[in-house]
């Protein structure tokens, strides 16, 4: 890597440079060498924390169990848990079924705060009569992790 000189970007000027049209930014990458060894370095870093949050996003590959349900597919994955298309198989009522995952991954365990919060929306949301509102036909835990549809 080349000498980093008193002209030299600091790390967060040097990504916004990176993609700016400004004709002295510009000019300064190209000529130095330092300048762009550190933004290699930083896109690399970029590029391997977007290969690892991928990696979270998929989530477990297998789908859960959930007993009296029968999951089609993911709909959304969020922070706090993920929404699968699902049958309710006594009915054969199509739901949205959500399930909450730890916000540490899909293997670690819930938190007793994260448990009492997913609780709280399913109290309320079941409480709740509206068209724009989806109804809370069912809760429970599968697999160590609550649900409900």
């Amino acid at each position: 890597m080349g000498r980093v000189t008193r002209a030299c970007f600091s790390d967060p000027e040097l990504e916004e440079r990176a993609f700016e049209s400004e004709p002295a930014g510009q000019a300064h990458l190209q000529a130095c060498p330092a300048c762009r060894a550190r933004l290699a370095a930083l896109q690399g870093r970029d590029e391997e924390l977007l290969r690892e949050l991928r990696q979270v996003a998929r989530g477990p590959a297998e789908v859960p169990c959930i007993p009296g349900y029968r999951l089609e597919g993911e709909l959304f994955r969020g922070g706090q848990g993920v929404v699968y298309r699902a049958v309710q198989e006594a009915t054969s009522r199509l739901v949205a079924l959500k399930l909450l995952h730890p916000a540490a991954g899909p293997r670690a365990t819930l938190s007793a705060r994260e448990r009492r919060r997913f609780e709280r929306e399913v109290e309320l949301g079941s409480r709740l009569t509206h068209p724009g509102i989806v109804t809370v036909f069912d809760s429970g835990v599968a697999e160590g992790l609550p649900w409900y549809a």
